[in-house]
């Protein structure tokens, strides 16, 4: 069991991506990753993260083994779903890349910086 708690859909994942979560890749309801996705940045966490971890509890029950989550996200929101997780016995990763980047000054003098983030590994979270 690999969860999707991310603003980036499974659909969208390259194929090394989908190889490494190797796994059935299962995504928050609609109505918890539409919240999850705009997170207001003044009110507490905890309500939106404790819906969150009732759903996860719901997965982890199917599990037939050690569940996954990837947490990426708005940060506050991020570290209290993570260390919860953690603690209920999941694996936490994040999805890191490595930037492959140019530069190129352009006849008018301007600088054109183009960027390409390549997934690399999905990699624990070190607490």
């Amino acid at each position: 069991m690999f969860v999707n708690i991310s603003s980036h859909p499974s659909s969208q994942w390259s194929e090394a991506q989908l190889n490494a979560a190797n796994d059935q890749i299962t995504a928050l309801p609609q109505d918890l990753q539409a919240r999850f996705s705009a997170v207001n940045p003044k009110q507490p966490v905890a309500a939106l993260g404790f819906d969150i971890l009732r759903y996860c509890d719901q997965c982890q029950v199917s599990a037939l083994s050690q569940p996954t989550a990837m947490v990426q996200g708005e940060s506050r929101l991020t570290t209290w779903l993570v260390r919860r997780l953690v603690d209920r016995g999941w694996r936490v990763v994040a999805g890191t890349t490595e930037r492959i980047s140019s530069e190129v000054i352009q006849p008018d003098g301007s600088l054109k910086k183009t960027q390409i983030f390549q997934f690399a590994a999905f990699m624990p979270y070190e607490l």
